[in-house]
């Protein structure tokens, strides 16, 4: 299991047989980032107990503040009492910490997300399940379903951009790369749908064509559409193609190789501002060519005249590439890591060390995260640079931090999940 350091993760256990609860226990994890040690922390906690009304939706019955102090503390006040359709630990979101929901109250969840009326409550329950999909607790592919099934319903903008964002990083990063095609078609068709669905020149409208844009950059099934927009020939009823958008379409092309060099010069006339600059970086670098991905990356690594925004629009599209097409590219940015650092300033040696490091990686069947190559290689850099600058390594160690955790996520998702040991990263 992947987890975030220094954060504490908390999870209630129900015992009890049938409908009633003999108890409920909350148990703390949280690993010190400096010792690795467990580090109990103080929370402020408010339990909310959900039930179905009349009506078919979830309202919070019942809640119950409490102090967790260290890793298990049990909640007074529950046994004998019938069990909840949805146990919420840090209702109200009172504490900072990530929750795990019980067998029960995931399975209600999972079901009935869009009857929880309260935002906050619901909003609660969609960060639940990421972070049980981004633990490797549970398979990526069961978030996306969620978000397939529930997300059309969400009112809330901002929740609606963060899990549609969310949705999008699972498919490219943890869901398996044998599953990872269906699973990237499966949500394209229902952004597609509810792109022409939602409400005409509506914040979720234009949520769901950016969705559809960024699954594009890595299937080609939309090609001829985003073109029939881009020229005004697919007219979507009140989708509002502002230059950002436009942006996304070209970039999608780009990295699919349907668009031209020229193509992206005759858009960058149209929209010469400091945005139309690096939507044009991006997508050009985005090219699946292995002539263009050199000459990104040695603008990148080598370019001192490129503005903050421009290199990390390079960079950007740079690591948009087919499944393959960067490997040679994994020991040129171990070998320049001390150099970049040296002589680039702290803001461009950290975008350049964060973004360049070979984070698209797919784990093979019956390989353990911790013996991925690349995994591997980052540990080796690590072992025989002990002396390098402690803020290089902070990047370096949290990029496979955050490998690890993608390479755990599908080991999670696979068939052979048990035969696969999720050591720890």
């Amino acid at each position: 299991m992947a987890a975030d350091l220094g954060i504490s993760t908390i999870a209630a256990e129900i015992s009890g047989s049938g409908d009633a609860m003999a108890a409920v226990t909350l148990r703390q994890d949280s690993v010190d980032p400096i010792t690795g040690k467990q580090e109990h922390r103080p929370h402020r906690l408010r339990i909310g107990l959900y039930n179905f009304d009349d009506g078919g939706q979830l309202f919070r019955t019942e809640g119950i503040e409490l102090d967790l102090d260290g890793a298990d503390t049990t909640v007074g006040g529950l046994a004998g009492k019938q069990r909840p359709a949805l146990l919420l630990v840090n209702d109200d979101d009172l504490s900072y910490a990530k929750v795990r929901l019980d067998a029960g109250s995931e399975a209600t969840v999972r079901s009935s997300l869009d009857r929880i009326s309260d935002p906050m409550a619901r909003a609660l329950c969609w960060t639940a399940l990421w972070d049980s999909a981004r633990d490797a607790v549970t398979p990526a592919t069961l978030y996306v379903a969620a978000v397939e099934r529930f997300a059309p319903a969400e009112p809330g903008i901002g929740v609606l951009l963060n899990v549609l964002g969310n949705a999008v990083t699972a498919v490219e990063r943890y869901v398996p790369a044998p599953q990872r095609d269906e699973v990237r078609e499966g949500l394209m068709a229902a952004s597609a749908m509810r792109l022409r669905s939602s409400e005409p020149g509506s914040d979720q409208q234009l949520a769901w064509a950016r969705t559809l844009a960024d699954l594009s950059r890595h299937d080609g099934a939309y090609v001829e559409f985003f073109r029939g927009i881009l020229s005004g020939n697919v007219v979507v009823d009140g989708l509002a193609v502002d230059a950002d958008l436009r942006w996304s379409l070209w970039q999608a092309l780009a990295a699919n190789g349907a668009a031209t060099l020229p193509e992206l010069d005759a858009e960058l006339a149209l929209d010469h501002t400091a945005s139309g600059r690096e939507g044009h970086a991006l997508a050009a670098a985005a090219r699946p060519d292995a002539d263009v991905k050199t000459a990104a990356w040695n603008a990148a690594v080598n370019d001192t005249g490129l503005s903050n925004e421009i290199l990390g629009a390079t960079i950007a599209g740079f690591s948009l590439a087919p499944s393959g097409l960067l490997d040679g590219f994994t020991e040129p940015y171990f070998d320049c890591l001390e150099d970049i650092w040296q002589s680039r300033s702290i803001e461009i040696a950290g975008r350049i060390v964060r973004g360049l490091f070979p984070s698209a990686q797919d784990l093979q069947a019956g390989m353990a995260p911790a013996d991925h190559p690349v995994l591997r290689r980052t540990d080796d850099w690590l072992g025989t640079h002990t002396s390098a600058p402690r803020a290089l390594r902070r990047i370096v160690i949290e990029q496979r931090s955050h490998l690890f955790r993608a390479l755990a996520a599908q080991a999670a998702g696979a068939p052979q999940r048990e035969a696969v040991a999720l050591e720890r990263g």
